[in-house]
């Protein structure tokens, strides 16, 4: 080999071992510099996917339009981040939601009455009985108090649109209550009939004549039974405020309140019967006749009487039911108060009845009975509600 060819080679040796050395650092320096990128940075190259929160508050990943770069220092790894505590907080949407409510409530004392007049006419209040041409003062008093059942529980049905908006929520619902009939009075007792008219003795008494109670000791024992049958119509316009006060990956949880309207429909049907169980005295002419009845009926309604209501609540919603709905459920309990003052009307007849023959027929007016009367609704309780958020 030649001088020229020898330095040649001995050049292309060197230019090889050069090459492969570089090679050598490249490959140690190589992993350490990605590492370093990876730990300080994440890199979002073009037509990569991205993750973002969309204006419901649910995470969304979808393609990226543009290269990003994330400080993973600062924000914490993409799949990491709470869906719901960043940008939902900051986003807005509308929304409706169907929900049934249970209502938990005393009425307050008025309202228990069945009807005040009622109550009265059944205690021992006197009454003016008019039949055919007698007129007598009486009395009634059953063993067992006339009163309204207790209604705790009233179901009602809502629909609500609403605004969320930040940590923000209006919510505009309304709500009806009164689709299921009560019945309130179902009373089966004893009753004492009393004639306490003055100025006449035995059988002068007109109701002792009639054979309505005994002629000596001028009382009658009755076998009484009432029923009443209810309606009560709740229309509940509100609005209500939330704020969100807690938001993670397992839904969000607010604290609000509300006020709003009742207005207020109710309608009672009372019937009674009395039929008296001791010995009936003889009188001519009514001798052959053996039974003695007394019977009635009444009713009191009122027509959308107005008064507000009151409500504080505690709410959770939870995720959607998946990444393809934004349907979500919602849960709520709280408390309320509101009040309406009823106007009733208040009329009924009554009728008296020997034998099979019915020997008069008078308005409860005639007894003494007011045609108007007014009581206070109250609702003070509490409620839970479920509902369906679209």
């Amino acid at each position: 080999m030649n001088i020229i060819n020898k330095h040649v080679f001995t050049k292309f040796l060197r230019f090889l071992s050069a090459a492969f050395a570089a090679s050598v650092v490249v490959c140690l320096v190589a992993p350490a510099v990605t590492h370093a990128q990876e730990a300080g940075t994440i890199q979002l190259k073009k037509k990569t996917l991205k993750k973002r929160i969309d204006a419901k508050g649910n995470l969304v990943t979808e393609e990226a339009a543009v290269e990003d770069l994330y400080n993973e220092t600062n924000i914490g790894s993409i799949t990491q981040l709470d869906p719901r505590a960043n940008r939902a907080f900051f986003t807005h949407t509308w929304y409706i939601k169907a929900s049934t409510t249970v209502n938990y409530f005393n009425l307050g004392s008025e309202f228990q009455g069945v009807i005040k007049q009622i109550e009265g006419a059944f205690g021992g209040d006197t009454l003016n009985m008019k039949v055919l041409t007698f007129n007598s003062d009486i009395t009634m008093s059953t063993a067992q108090k006339v009163q309204r059942a207790p209604t705790h529980f009233l179901p009602t049905g809502n629909l609500s649109l609403g605004f969320y908006f930040g940590k923000h929520q209006v919510e505009l619902e309304f709500g009806l209550a009164g689709l299921v009939p009560l019945k309130t009075v179902d009373l089966d007792t004893k009753m004492t009939l009393n004639e306490t008219s003055g100025g006449c003795t035995g059988t002068d008494c007109p109701l002792a004549k009639l054979g309505f109670v005994d002629p000596t000791s001028r009382r009658g024992e009755y076998d009484f039974k009432m029923t009443m049958n209810e309606d009560v119509w709740i229309l509940t316009p509100s609005i209500a405020y939330d704020y969100v006060f807690l938001t993670r990956k397992w839904g969000r949880m607010s604290v609000g309140g509300a006020v709003g309207a009742m207005i207020l429909s109710t309608s009672q049907q009372i019937a009674f019967k009395a039929v008296r169980t001791d010995p009936v005295t003889p009188v001519p002419p009514y001798d052959a006749l053996a039974s003695r009845v007394l019977q009635g009926t009444a009713n009191s309604t009122n027509v959308t009487d107005i008064g507000p209501i009151f409500r504080l609540h505690l709410t959770y919603r939870p995720p959607p039911w998946s990444k393809f709905l934004n349907t979500q459920t919602e849960f709520r309990i709280g408390a309320n108060y509101g009040f309406v003052y009823l106007n009733r009307d208040v009329d009924g007849t009554g009728q008296a009845i020997l034998g099979d023959t019915l020997v008069g027929s008078f308005p409860l007016s005639s007894l003494g009975f007011k045609t108007q009367e007014v009581n206070k609704f109250e609702m003070l309780g509490g409620f839970i509600q479920a509902g369906i958020v679209f």
